[in-house]
């Protein structure tokens, strides 16, 4: 219920306070249908594979905030920052791909059959 109540909060902050950029639409699809999601496995009966499932896809967005903060300080600043930056797009790509590829298909598909 915690991670259904913080993508609400996402979904109307980016609906009424967020600054429009190119990609507003499909921030406001992402948050839609992850409610769905959320709202679907508990409502179903499935709310353990969908714990498991939102732990393994949040694990990523660790390195993608970290990643977007070097990546705003490496334009400000100049010198360590600017080397950073690709370092942790690079982790960020690692874990993304970690995640959602092997240990989704691993475990939690696994687990569901």
């Amino acid at each position: 219920m915690v991670q259904f109540s913080f993508n609400a909060h996402s979904f109307f902050y980016a609906l009424f306070f967020q600054h429009k950029k190119s990609d507003y639409k499909v921030l406001l699809v992402h948050h839609i249908v992850t409610l769905f999601l959320i709202g679907g496995s508990y409502m179903a009966g499935y709310w353990r594979i969908g714990h498991l499932k939102l732990l393994v896809n949040d694990f990523a967005d660790i390195f993608i905030a970290i990643a977007k903060v070097i990546g705003y300080l490496s334009e400000a600043r100049k010198g360590i920052w600017k080397t950073m930056a690709p370092l942790f797009y690079v982790l960020m790509v690692l874990a993304w791909a970690s995640t959602r590829i092997f240990v989704v298909a691993g475990f939690v598909m696994k687990s569901s059959m």
